[in-house]
């Protein structure tokens, strides 16, 4: 539903892919991140679904701050063994967490009829669709 909104032409690719992480990270009181979260990309963010009342209702603050910088280390190519420092999550679930970000801009690039949205969709899936997270559509 984000996704059908001019709300989505504000946001990079790297926005996107952390938004979608967002929404599909399941948080347990355990999870710990060890880089510093940025705020300032946060406030970015937050400033640009500010207006819009689905993001409004959908963008959890606290979980895109603890994402950050782990979602910034897989979209800059961080390999998977390097990310494991990175956080105390189990292999299982940031390889789970990153599918179900594909699985989502999936169903997003079949929902839509802009050539635009697809080509930056499939951009993003070709960041992080690789090493063990890869899935074959």
């Amino acid at each position: 539903e984000l996704f059908a909104t001019p709300m989505k032409d504000s946001l990079t690719d790297f926005e996107i892919f952390w938004l979608l992480s967002s929404m599909a990270y399941e948080p347990r009181r355990a999870d710990r991140f060890k880089k510093a979260p940025n705020r300032t990309a946060l406030n970015e963010l937050l400033k640009k679904t500010f207006h819009n009342k689905e993001a409004k209702q959908k963008v959890d603050s606290e979980k895109l701050l603890r994402l950050y910088a782990f979602c910034k280390a897989w979209w800059d190519g961080t390999t998977f063994f390097e990310m494991l420092p990175l956080s105390n999550m189990l292999e299982g679930d940031i390889i789970r967490l990153f599918r179900q970000v594909l699985d989502r801009l999936g169903q997003i690039n079949r929902a839509t009829q802009e050539e635009r949205l697809r080509l930056r969709i499939n951009t993003i899936i070709g960041k992080i669709n690789r090493e063990f997270v890869r899935v074959e559509f």
